[in-house]
């Protein structure tokens, strides 16, 4: 008995392998970015870095594909991996407006604060969404460079074009806080949350 039931768990094993072997091989990049889109809106970044390698192994010059996989791979920690995708997504070109905040966002997150300023002072971006993104990013890094004065110009410019934009208000905030202005801070921390709240109302809190 027992030889007989291993002898069906072995065969159970490899007609499941073929099985996953045959969707693989008729899953098109498409479908593969497909999918790894409906994992991103779940947050499942792991399941979804799996399907966009997928469809990048099929077509390595699927920009949208670089561009999300750079995105998720920041976003599970991986920063030498993320910048690799990010910029052959901008070598393929991919829209400048959705690659240049994720990139500028990771150079800061290691702490290059020159850097963001130095690659990212004259890029010219189309939306207002992402010139908001950037600026909000270099203005983090003008904080972090000790010029609160020049870092605030930013998060205001920010919110000109993105009227009450959260990472610039939280921008304003550490502006306020740095200054030892914490009543001020509070009011901003205050004004972020009820901007989040509007923005999502059903949230569970």
């Amino acid at each position: 008995m027992k030889p007989s039931a291993s002898k069906g768990t072995v065969a159970t094993a490899l007609i499941f392998a073929v099985l996953l072997t045959g969707c693989s091989k008729t899953q098109t990049p498409e479908s593969s970015l497909a999918s790894a889109k409906e994992y991103i809106a779940k947050n499942d970044r792991n399941a979804a870095v799996v399907q966009l390698r997928n469809a990048l192994q099929k077509n390595p010059n699927l920009g949208e594909a670089r561009f999300l996989l750079g995105k998720s791979l920041l976003e599970t920690g991986d920063l030498d991996a993320a910048e690799k995708e990010l910029r052959k997504a901008d070598d393929l070109l991919y829209p400048k407006d959705e690659v240049y905040p994720v990139l500028a966002r990771l150079i800061l997150s290691r702490g290059e604060f020159g850097k963001v300023l130095a690659d990212f002072g004259f890029v010219s971006l189309k939306t207002p969404q992402a010139r908001a993104d950037l600026l909000t990013t270099m203005g983090g890094a003008s904080l972090a460079l000790g010029d609160p004065t020049v870092a605030n110009i930013r998060f205001e410019n920010a919110l000109v074009l993105v009227p009450d934009y959260p990472p610039a208000l939280i921008g304003r905030a550490r502006v306020k806080a740095a200054s030892a202005d914490l009543p001020g801070a509070l009011i901003i921390a205050d004004d972020v949350g009820n901007t989040v709240w509007r923005v999502t109302p059903n949230t569970p809190g």
